[in-house]
């Protein structure tokens, strides 16, 4: 009952939601099986039909319900062939992100004549891995009235193997339970280490990357000091110009970490102000940048317009401080324009337009 079974599945769009896949199985010296199979994707559910030859076995079609969620997804699949039918449930659940598990239930009978015996189901269960974007990795336990074993798997670029292990051919229910609890409590604590492993190995390679960002940053920092040393004359000259004839004059500017410009709460613009003037901006892990001098010297007759299209980091003075990847940046701005104070936050894709026309 030892045996290794090679898979190739081709899978094709055909239409808008509508998928065709072809499946060929080889288990060598023991049986060559293929089949067609289409899959309609509806909002939450996906159906599916098949066709499907054995050598052993004849033709067999199955017809299949599959509802999920993003983190779970419940089946029925009804499966009959010349010689035997099959009822299954099943449902999977995310365990954690590229962590997977599903519990398969399903009754079988040998001969279409025969009735779907309850008392001697099929129980399968499996944990899968996703190693990298195109590599999983996959354990099973199956506990079936002929038998109990377990199975190791790889699928990767649409090549899949698969190595099942028999235990035993006969067994008793607390022999099975015994064998499953043990099977399931096996593959728990190793998608627990596998986890671990995953994320220490991501925390060394954040590192890693902050740090190269952090050493790249400080020579940004360096020349953009410089600029704004030779700048900050004329941004004082145009701040004057617009204070005399009450026109747009930039009071407090920040560009940065959306975590801390806004971590005081998103309305209180001038608490956070206030605390950002406490911050240390000279220090990179900050993820600010003052911008107060980069955009007095964008005013021109008391407007100050930058369009979508152009990003924030293309201006003069600027450049992008947020080291995490799990962050992204806003402008704050603190202006005064025709004798009155206004705020205005701008995500970094949008354009900067001040007075605004609304």
């Amino acid at each position: 009952r030892h045996y290794t079974k090679i898979s190739s599945v081709l899978t094709r769009q055909l239409v808008q939601g509508v998928f065709g896949s072809c499946v060929i199985n080889h288990i060598p010296g023991i049986d060559t099986s293929g089949g067609l199979i289409g899959n309609i994707n509806l909002p939450g559910q996906q159906l599916r039909i098949g066709q499907y030859y054995s050598q052993r076995n004849g033709f067999s079609l199955s017809l299949a319900n599959h509802q999920y969620s993003q983190s779970h997804k419940l089946a029925f699949e009804l499966e009959s062939s010349l010689f035997s039918s099959q009822l299954a449930a099943s449902v999977m659940k995310v365990i954690s992100p590229g962590v997977s598990s599903e519990v398969k239930l399903s009754l079988k009978k040998d001969a279409p004549g025969e009735q779907f015996n309850p008392t001697k189901p099929c129980l399968e269960s499996s944990v899968e891995f996703t190693v990298s974007e195109n590599t999983k990795l996959a354990f099973g336990y199956v506990c079936d009235p002929s038998e109990l074993s377990f199975s190791l798997g790889i699928e990767s670029d649409g090549f899949n193997f698969r190595l099942p292990l028999t235990i035993a051919t006969t067994h008793t229910l607390t022999g099975a339970i015994g064998v499953g609890l043990a099977a399931l409590a096996s593959i728990f604590f190793g998608a627990r280490s596998i986890r671990k492993y995953k994320k220490e190995k991501k925390t060394k390679q954040l590192l890693i990357q902050r740090k190269f960002k952090l050493k790249e940053l400080s020579q940004i920092q360096g020349s953009v000091r410089d600029e704004l040393i030779a700048a900050e004359t004329k941004a004082r000259s145009i701040a004057r110009t617009e204070l005399m004839r009450n026109g747009l004059l930039i009071m407090r500017a920040f560009y940065g970490s959306k975590r801390q410009i806004l971590k005081l709460g998103r309305t209180d613009f001038e608490s956070n102000l206030k605390a950002l003037d406490s911050l240390d901006l000279k220090n990179l892990e900050t993820e600010v940048l003052d911008v107060t001098i980069q955009l007095q010297l964008l005013v021109k007759n008391s407007t100050l317009y930058v369009p979508k299209i152009v990003p924030k980091t293309n201006l003069p003075g600027w450049y992008y401080p947020i080291l995490s990847d799990d962050d992204s940046a806003v402008l704050l701005i603190k202006y005064r324009f025709h004798g009155m104070t206004k705020y205005l936050l701008l995500n970094d894709r949008d354009e900067i337009a001040i007075p605004q026309l609304h």
